[in-house]
């Protein structure tokens, strides 16, 4: 078996539970697997590459990595902001940030949970290419 494969796999399951949860309405969750799709596909690549991950949800993080060990090429650049977002949008998905303020099934508006579905896919078509996979997330 391709080393990285079962990461990928589960990047690409993720996705679709993206892809499920943001049809449904269920933004907070869109968000949380796309996070999460974003990270298991950097991890595969990084692993396919012969390296090992960091314990990090920093996508921003994973991508350096990959860049600096010459994995990924300057495809995903022009995400970093993106990056950068979706790994906060990540914490926002997944807590209830205080009494104060409305839970996460609450506060994550249809358009960033799009937003950060549309950064995942950007972020496995990439790590795709770089795989040769063929499995092209929907």
């Amino acid at each position: 078996m391709q080393p990285g494969r079962n990461w990928w796999r589960q990047a690409n399951h993720d996705f679709a539970h993206a892809r499920l949860s943001l049809a449904r309405g269920a933004h907070d969750w869109a968000a949380q697997a796309a996070q999460q799709a974003a990270e298991r596909a950097l991890k595969a690549l990084l692993i396919a590459g012969g390296e090992v991950p960091p314990r990090s949800h920093d996508l921003p993080t994973l991508l350096r990595q990959a860049r600096k060990t010459g994995l990924i090429g300057r495809a995903l650049d022009r995400r970093k902001a993106d990056l950068a977002m979706l790994s906060q949008l990540q914490i926002a998905a997944r807590y209830p940030l205080g009494e104060d303020q409305a839970p996460p099934m609450d506060s994550i508006p249809a358009k960033q949970a799009r937003a950060a579905t549309a950064t995942a896919r950007a972020v496995l078509m990439a790590v795709a290419k770089v795989l040769g996979s063929d499995d092209e997330p929907a």
